[in-house]
């Protein structure tokens, strides 16, 4: 069992020990989210995404199981919440709350959050062998996805270790293994609620938050919103300076570079010092804490591209000089 701010994921043994019962529940998990959360429930962005592809998944196919009404499914809950020492993850009083539960197909077995965790644990994972490349692969997809959400006009608003699922399909390379999850937040051009309302996990999302950042985090106050302490809202950039909406987009770039640094971090600190490509320069220009001068997702990959050039001539004025 998983917890996240809104919602709670259980394995294929978990929601068949509940009573669920699927033809098929490989590669199947179910997530139970909360309707009166900011996420209204996700299945209102199902239409964003019409079929999986290299870089997201088609999320969830709904199921219409109340368990509001079923005690096994509730005390299940409450036991693992108290297990967890969770107890402040929902706002309200477990029974009063409200959920939909959906099926996530196709997924994989594990997040890049449980693969850092891994390497915390000092268990095998997948980046013990071929770390740099392996990186770097990784990388390339995410901006590559990042540019993809931004040619369909969609932001996700939530990208986060959690929402990044991995899935160990040899027949294919190690970067497109990696795909985006979870568009509970995401809007589609204008982004109207996201202007209006800040959403999105602390640290990763492009506002400062009052918690304790753990030692991997970069501690930044971006511009991206202006809190009104009369009003008590925020205000964006973009309206506060009459600005593009396509600025927005900026708003995930901030999101991923955060993602890489906690990568980059513990894989540095555990496995080993990677040098190939200056990742840091990349993750620096991701997470500018000026919305205007952040890097756009086609400026991420003009950086990774111009880097993969840089590495080709040190090879071949190698090769030269052996020959010499």
């Amino acid at each position: 069992m998983k917890f996240g701010s809104f919602s709670i994921i259980l394995d294929k043994n978990e929601y068949k020990h509940l009573g669920f019962k699927f033809d098929s529940v490989d590669n199947i998990l179910m997530k139970l989210s909360q309707i009166n959360s900011c996420q209204e429930g996700e299945i209102k962005n199902i239409d964003f995404l019409t079929k999986t592809n290299d870089y997201v998944i088609k999320i969830y196919k709904y199921t219409k199981i109340d368990i509001n009404i079923d005690k096994n499914i509730l005390e299940y809950l409450k036991k693992g919440i108290e297990e967890h020492d969770i107890e402040d993850i929902f706002h309200l009083n477990l029974e009063k709350e409200k959920f939909i539960g959906y099926f996530i197909e196709n997924l994989g077995k594990i997040d890049l959050f449980d693969s850092i965790a891994h390497i915390l644990e000092n268990k095998t994972n997948i980046w013990s062998d071929n770390t740099p490349t392996h990186l770097n692969e990784f990388i390339t997809q995410m901006c590559e996805a990042l540019q993809y959400l931004e040619q369909n006009k969609i932001c996700h608003f939530d990208i986060k270790p959690e929402n990044i699922m991995y899935n160990d399909i040899e027949s294919i390379s190690f970067g497109k293994r990696f795909k985006l999850i979870d568009f509970g937040f995401a809007e589609t051009y204008p982004f109207i609620k996201y202007i209006k309302k800040s959403r999105g996990t602390p640290i990763y999302a492009p506002y400062h938050s009052n918690i304790n950042y753990p030692e991997w985090a970069l501690e930044l106050y971006p511009n991206d919103r202006l809190y009104n302490t009369y009003s008590k809202t925020s205000v964006h950039y973009v309206i506060q300076h009459s600005s593009p909406i396509d600025l927005l987009y900026k708003t995930d770039i901030f999101s991923m570079g955060m993602v890489f640094n906690q990568l980059l971090f513990y894989v540095n600190k555990y496995i080993e010092q990677s040098e190939y490509r200056n990742i840091n320069d990349l993750i620096h220009n991701m997470t500018d804490i000026n919305i205007v001068t952040r890097y756009t997702s086609k400026q991420c990959i003009a950086f990774l591209e111009n880097e993969e050039k840089k590495i080709g001539c040190s090879i071949e004025c190698c090769f030269n000089l052996i020959k010499l």
